[in-house]
């Protein structure tokens, strides 16, 4: 069988279809066949008429040794018959799950999420030149330079929710740490730093657990940059900005 991509569609509401669906996990007859990195042509034992599902998987945390079923995607069924010596082309699609809550998704066309300053530098900016999608948001830093921004939206905590994913696009010259900060108490917490990047890379950030351990009724998100020293100027783009749980 030969996957060449999995391919996203999307819902009003649910913003871009931009994604970054590097796995497929493959499931034949109720039973895992395995789990393959796009694209991939691999063999199958089972023959005559079968079902199948694959799930679309991505880079937990944007970690390559931790591949996971993305779960607010979901997976690409159907029944087909298979013959020994012949080899079937699935093109796999998936949705978002209609219970998938979008609590932040932010494409930076009409309006700017990281509008609550925790440093003395300007808020990000509009901008096309180098966007992702149309309009991205911008931050300008010069040597010795830094930025903390907090989104204006106090998300509530429900601890009934199993997972909460923050969808990122971003291409950054700087040291990108993505957190959560505790509403009330102002405690924040970094779950990640992604290192720069030239070109627009997509990432998914479980922020469950640090959700959790912040034990707060109202939580926002935080983006910290840091310019690297041997860089006299360079800047953070970011776009498509989505916070789902379920």
């Amino acid at each position: 069988m030969h996957i060449p991509a999995f391919t996203l569609t999307t819902q009003s509401g649910q913003g871009s279809a931009s994604n970054r669906i590097t796995d497929a996990w493959v499931y034949i007859g109720g039973a895992i066949n395995g789990v393959y990195e796009l694209p991939i042509t691999f063999p199958i034992i089972e023959t005559g008429e079968q079902d199948i599902q694959i799930f679309a998987g991505i880079r937990n945390n944007g970690i390559r040794s931790n591949p996971i079923i993305y779960p607010f995607f979901q997976p690409f069924s159907l029944k087909k018959k298979l013959e020994n010596g012949r080899v079937d082309t699935l093109r796999p699609s998936t949705t978002y799950f209609s219970d998938a809550q979008f609590l932040i998704n932010e494409t930076f066309e009409n309006a700017l999420l990281f509008d609550q300053n925790r440093d003395n530098k300007p808020l990000l900016s509009f901008t096309r030149t180098d966007g992702f999608e149309g309009k991205s948001a911008k931050m300008s830093l010069s040597k010795g330079e830094s930025f903390e921004k907090a989104s204006s939206l106090k998300v509530p905590f429900s601890s009934a929710v199993r997972d909460i994913f923050l969808e990122l696009n971003y291409k950054t010259d700087a040291l990108l740490s993505v957190g959560v900060m505790n509403s009330v108490t102002n405690e924040v917490i970094t779950k990640i730093t992604l290192t720069p990047r030239a070109e627009w890379n997509k990432t998914y950030i479980n922020l469950v657990n640090e959700i959790r351990d912040l034990r707060a009724t109202n939580y926002q998100i935080i983006l910290r940059g840091v310019l690297p020293d041997s860089l006299n100027t360079g800047a953070v783009f970011i776009d498509n900005v989505k916070l789902i749980q379920r």
